[in-house]
This record gives C-alpha cells, structure tokens and sequence, in this order.
C-alpha cells in the first residue's frame, strides 16, 4: 500500500474568526485543517503518517529522517508549514533533498521561487502576462541612475522579503546612491546582497509609453 508523509501545520486554537487563526502564516486555519484531516481520513487504499514536521528532521546520507520514520522511503511527502526564508535555510534544504527521491507537495523548486521576488516576476512575465516593469539591483551598486531619472520615483524592496518589510520609497538618484553605500558598509556579506525596484504604474500599458521625469 502506497504510504504518504503529512505536515500540514495548524494554526493556534481559537477557531477561523479569529483575527489571531487569520494572521500566522504558513498555517492552515483550525476548522480548515480538522476537514482536510477528516477528508484524508476516508480517502482508501493509501496509508498516511502525520506530524511528520520537515523542520525538525535530520539528513544523514541524502536521506532525510523525522524520528525513525524515513522520509525517502515514502511514495509522497505533502507538507504546509512556514518556515525560513533564506536559500540555505535547513528546512528547504531536507524539502529539496527529499524531492530527489519522492514527490513533494508543494514542490520546494516553486516554494523557493515564489519567496524569491525578482524570479517571481520573471515567471510570469516570460508566460507573457503583464507585470509592473522592475530592476535587479545589486546593493553596492548605483547604476540605476537612468532608470530613477525615467520613473522618478519607485519603491525598493528587498529580493527576498515579505510582508512589507524593508520596503522604501526611492525618489532621487542621490537617495539611491546614499542607501547602497550605507547598505554595503553595514550588511554582512550573507545579508540581503541584491534588490528589486518596481514601477509602480499599471503593467498593461507599453514600457516604452511609460512617464519620463
């Protein structure tokens, strides 16, 4: 029988109303967590292990371990959780190992694109779907220049941020320049090292169209 890995992580009791239940992220609401555990339960002829939390494995050898159950040895892993955002965090690394060797649900290839802003537009935008034109910035770098004097103003948010942090409003050149400088001589070189500015107008019109300062 076909045996599949479960971490679906719930959020806080206190029910869906709650503005608590609404806002932790990487966690399914409690009712709807009780039916999509009530739903697995009558689904036949696949064998589930729940709580298998990915955050609090161990990898020895390419094979990634929750207790003594190894993960590599089932037919499918499907998981809901948060988790940290860096490219190297430990939690996205057991996902990607254990993608090697069975499904993953939701892949950790996408995951890692979607907490990456600058690849999350690009996706889209190579679909041919209209998104707000935007720049990739390296953080020691000023060469933007031409693109302030275009827009004359834009928002700079960091590649892999969330939730608003970190997020300023560029209005000059001299802003940008400033910020990059104190950026570089501030920020360990681990640190968020590249950034995004973004045109704030309506993505549909044409670039070329778009307003000069």
């Amino acid at each position: 029988m076909p045996k599949a890995g479960t971490f679906p992580s719930p959020a806080s009791p206190g029910g869906t109303g709650t503005p608590r239940a609404r806002a932790e992220p990487g966690r399914i609401p409690s009712d709807d967590h009780a039916l999509l555990m009530s739903l697995l339960q009558e689904v036949t002829g696949v064998e589930f292990l729940h709580g298998l939390d990915i955050r609090r494995s161990w990898i020895r050898n390419g094979k990634v371990y929750c207790d003594e159950v190894c993960l590599n040895d089932l037919d499918l892993y499907i998981w809901y959780a948060g988790m940290a955002r860096d490219p190297g965090s430990y939690a996205l690394e057991a996902l990607r190992t254990l993608s090697q060797d069975i499904p993953v649900v939701p892949a950790p290839g996408r995951c890692v694109t979607g907490l990456d802003m600058y690849r999350a537009h690009l996706c889209p935008s190579r679909a041919g779907l209209p998104v707000p034109d935007t720049v990739l910035l390296d953080r020691r770098d000023t060469a933007a220049a031409p693109v302030i004097a275009q827009w004359g103003r834009a928002p700079l948010k960091p590649r892999r941020g969330s939730f608003g942090h970190g997020v300023l409003l560029i209005e000059d050149f001299a802003t940008l320049r400033d910020l990059a400088g104190y950026l570089d001589s501030t920020l360990a070189a681990t640190a968020e090292g590249t950034f995004l500015l973004t045109d704030g107008e309506d993505p549909e019109r044409p670039i070329g169209a778009r307003r000069h300062a």
